[in-house]
């Protein structure tokens, strides 16, 4: 499962200036990690294999930050999952896992209009820079996109539904994690590297969903 997450954050990444982070795929290995291993499995998975991916690929100084907040993102989602009864998969349980993520939309839409207000700079490969404004309207839609398809993989695969929900749990820790260290550990503006961390919760949450749920179908 190191080896798993390792991979996945090395696999690509794409350099975000103002904050000197990267955008990677890591949160896919991290997730799979704690859904199948659980939350020490997810612990320790996260924490050393994302740690190393950063220290291999120049970012040494993220090492600290990412061992605790990867670690600490894989013990969550391993614990809630567990916590979370998936067997159970009538509508009152469907009922009860989708109504915890308009919550969490919530959550997602006052910390961004609180705290993430502002421009950030995104840089692409060959060069190519261009600068976005982040203001209430873009948290608006953010956090409806997060819940629709939070819902959405929990409709479509609803043997795993209590697992999405953990999911998006860790992975709210995880963006608000990278901001306090950015912010006031490094001294970045953590701002610029917000759309990036949702985007991988998200990337991370249609993976791991999909790989957990063939996974389920082939112990049963």
């Amino acid at each position: 499962m190191i080896g798993l997450v390792y991979a996945l954050t090395m696999v690509f990444n794409l350099y975000i200036p103002q904050t000197q982070g990267f955008f990677n795929f890591g949160e896919v290995g991290v997730y799979i990690s704690a859904l199948v291993g659980g939350p020490i499995v997810g612990f320790i998975a996260g924490s050393i294999g994302s740690s190393l991916a950063d220290i291999t690929l120049g970012y040494s100084y993220y090492a600290p930050g990412t061992f605790i907040i990867k670690g600490v993102e894989g013990f969550i989602v391993g614990f809630m999952a567990i916590l979370i009864d998936t067997e159970l998969r009538d509508k009152k349980t469907l009922f009860i896992g989708i109504s915890s993520i308009v919550p969490l939309a919530l959550i997602m839409y006052l910390f961004g209009v609180n705290l993430y207000i502002g421009e950030a700079e995104v840089s692409l490969p060959m060069g190519v820079y261009y600068s976005i404004a982040l203001n209430e309207a873009v948290w608006m839609v953010s956090s409806t996109i997060f819940a629709i398809v939070v819902i959405y993989l929990t409709l479509k695969y609803s043997d795993v539904s209590g697992w999405v929900v953990a999911m998006a749990m860790g992975g709210l820790e995880m963006v608000l994690g990278y901001y306090l260290y950015e912010q006031y550990i490094l001294g970045y503006m953590a701002i610029a590297e917000v759309p990036f961390n949702l985007m991988q919760v998200i990337i991370g949450i249609f993976g791991a969903t999909i790989v957990t749920h063939y996974l389920r179908r082939v112990r049963i």
